[in-house]
């Protein structure tokens, strides 16, 4: 009966594991500039071992994703600029990422798209 159970669970986490989002790959998002403009953001995202980490390019420069973490189609990181900390969370729908963002105290949502 136990070596049942045990195989039960873990054929279970198996199929789990098949359904997992992979951020793996470029992303690409709109987001209104500070002075109202559009800018575009790619983020280039890197999973290993369940942490995530990668960089995000934008029109005022590079920033590197630090503190990353996947739980299922759930991810958190933080985007680190220079002495700026930026923390996201979100989820994944097939090519579709949406992040929750704060800085200086106000929410940001941001919608991606895998290219």
């Amino acid at each position: 009966m136990k070596k049942l159970f045990l195989s039960l669970v873990f054929s279970l986490a198996f199929v789990a594991s098949l359904f997992a989002a992979d951020p793996t790959g470029t992303w690409k998002a709109t987001v209104d500039s500070p002075d109202g403009s559009k800018m575009e953001l790619v983020f280039q995202f890197r999973v290993e071992g369940g942490n995530v980490t990668g960089t995000i390019l934008s029109g005022m420069g590079e920033m590197h994703i630090i503190e990353g973490k996947l739980d299922g189609d759930k991810i958190s990181f933080v985007a680190e600029f220079g002495d700026f900390r930026i923390p996201h969370k979100g989820t994944i729908n097939g090519n579709e990422m949406k992040l929750e963002s704060e800085m200086m105290e106000q929410k940001f949502n941001i919608v991606l798209k895998k290219s």
